[in-house]
């Protein structure tokens, strides 16, 4: 099967578009398909793509790379629309079976053609009728379906068969609901995959919408519905169980990139609801202290979309000991809270020396003062423990002083692991990486009206910031560099993330440069990456956001790579 979805792949040029596609091609396919793929401007979005797949290096994996360089081939054929619209359609999904023996798939390609009798006297084959031409030593299907559209692929029957009338459009749009259309309307690529076609792929977490294996990185872009987390694994779920699509879309602009991932629900159905409202991650935000980080993010949890999706399972009693923390006591109250914020704010000492000493989380609920109470009887308990040969020690004291009128308590715990543990070094190592002490780390707490205000450290300055911002809503919401993030997220957001770029860069680049023997010069400023998920209408949405400048500054720091490697080789065949 490789081998035939190899030769069309260099027609499948589906994510180097822009854009839903001209309506009449999305008119001509057929709206029950299990995959379509649809673009409408190859030649402007080749451009665009082009800082990307030059940082990406044109690997498969990637979007863009030999996609583009196959666009590049069908651009240059006689006949060609060069600025025209493309469609790829997948029939029926690929069987769960082993790959290798299961039957191929029909793949077809709708490719845009100005001269159609040129287009296939290119290829090998005529004006009229059904030609079998050889593309990479593999027979491919070429039939004219007229109105500037030319249609290749196989099998030989898929081919004939395919019926060109049209009449299509309105059912596509009804599949897509208001939040797919939204995807497919400000997308340079839109992917559009039957969820129930591809259910055992998304329940398994291996969904690559079945073109990863031969289209030359479309899977890697259709994003591989997977990852970390409960939230990921939570909506691969709800999509199985109760999707009706998926639509991927891909946006490339002088501002930066966009991946976006939708999950459109069946109407009336159990995940359609859940996704009915919307949340304010943004006003939760706001109440962080505002400061250089390395990760900062917020979940609204008063959506019910986002409270399911942020739920874990409860692990299994019995299954092993572990180290209890403040957090252990915050486990039930969680589950009554309206939302979280945490800022792992930047160490000036370097990450090094301890990665979240100016960690701050808020908490927003009404349950405050219980939810302190809980870490207070925790603490208690932790007073003198042994779990195996590890023994841990909290000295916990209350009300060790007050900023802006609100009182908060600090606590040390101590880890001593057991001196014939041959990981005890290695297990130091980490938390003296983590929180700047071989042997524990302190915590503080503070109850608001609003909220429950927690730290990773002893810090009574991060501690007072931390209140103000929480009792004033003007911390991290007037960060200058999140705005510029936040003009390219949905306005409306349950949940958002950002990862420091600068301040991860200016960590990094002085090691690296250090290794490398010189400067590397990297663009100053550099606005964080951003994530956001809205849920409105039955339907949830994902937007990754990567600015341009990021991209940029990623270049210089490949750049100065290549060239440290390139003056390390060996010159006349030295050693």
């Amino acid at each position: 099967m490789r081998t035939r979805l190899s030769a069309v792949g260099v027609f499948a040029l589906v994510v180097a578009g822009q854009a839903l596609a001209q309506p009449a091609v999305l008119d001509r396919v057929p709206a029950g398909s299990a995959l379509i793929v649809v673009t409408r401007d190859m030649q402007k979005a080749s451009e665009r793509a082009k800082p990307l797949t030059a940082l990406l290096g044109g690997r498969a994996d990637m979007p863009g790379g030999e996609l583009l360089k196959a666009a590049e081939r069908l651009m240059a054929l006689p006949g060609v629309k060069k600025d025209g619209s493309l469609a790829m359609v997948m029939p029926t999904a690929p069987s769960e079976d082993d790959l290798e023996d299961a039957p191929e798939p029909s793949i077809l390609v709708l490719a845009p053609v100005t001269d159609y009798a040129a287009f296939a006297a290119a290829l090998g084959g005529t004006a009229t009728g059904l030609s079998e031409v050889v593309i990479e030593g593999q027979p491919v299907c070429v039939r004219d379906l007229g109105n500037g559209v030319a249609l290749l692929g196989g099998p030989r029957g898929a081919v004939e068969g395919f019926k060109a009338d049209g009449g299509n459009l309105a059912a596509h749009k009804a599949r897509l609901g208001t939040a797919g259309r939204k995807v497919a309307d400000e997308s340079d690529v839109v992917i559009i995959a039957d969820a129930q076609a591809y259910k055992q792929q998304i329940e398994s977490g291996e969904a690559d919408f079945g073109v990863g294996r031969g289209m030359g990185g479309v899977g890697a872009l259709a994003g591989q519905i997977e990852g970390p987390g409960a939230a990921i694994t939570n909506l691969r779920k709800a999509l199985a169980r109760d999707g009706r699509v998926a639509v991927v879309g891909m946006t490339g602009s002088e501002a930066g990139y966009a991946l976006d991932i939708a999950g459109v629900f069946a109407e009336g159905s159990e995940s359609a609801k859940m996704f009915e409202k919307n949340g304010d991650s943004a006003g939760l935000m706001a109440r962080l202290p505002s400061q250089p980080f390395y990760l900062a993010g917020a979940f609204d949890m008063s959506a019910p979309g986002v409270r399911s999706l942020m739920s874990q399972d409860e692990p299994a009693k019995g299954e092993g000991e572990a180290v209890p923390t403040a957090f252990d006591a915050l486990s039930g109250a969680m589950k009554k809270a309206d939302g979280m914020a945490v800022v792992i704010g930047a160490n000036k000492a370097g990450p090094l020396a301890g990665i979240f000493l100016n960690t701050v989380a808020f908490i927003s609920t009404k349950e405050s003062k219980s939810m302190l109470g809980a870490i207070r009887e925790n603490g208690e308990k932790m007073k003198e423990t042994t779990l195996g040969g590890t023994k841990v020690k909290v000295d916990y004291k209350k009300d060790v002083a007050e900023a802006s009128g609100v009182k908060f308590d600090a606590w040390a715990t101590t880890i001593v692991p057991d001196p014939n543990d041959p990981n005890a070094f290695m297990a130091g190592m980490m938390m003296q990486t983590l929180f700047g002490q071989s042997r524990g780390f302190g915590q503080m707490a503070a109850a608001t009206e609003g909220g429950l205000i927690m730290t990773m450290s002893q810090n009574t300055p991060l501690m007072s910031s931390a209140i103000e911002a929480a009792k004033s809503g003007k911390g991290m919401g007037d960060d200058a560099g999140l705005a510029v993030v936040r003009a390219n997220l949905p306005a409306s957001r349950s949940m958002e993330m950002y990862l420091g770029t600068q301040t991860i860069m200016d960590a990094a680049i002085p090691m690296l440069e250090d290794y490398l023997g010189e400067e590397i010069a990297v663009p100053k400023n550099i606005p964080p990456v951003g994530m956001a998920g809205s849920m409105e209408g039955g339907a949830m949405t994902m937007r990754l956001f990567v600015p341009m400048g990021v991209v940029r500054a990623a270049e210089a720091m490949m750049k100065a790579m290549k060239a440290a490697e390139d003056a390390f080789e060996p010159m006349n065949g030295g050693t």
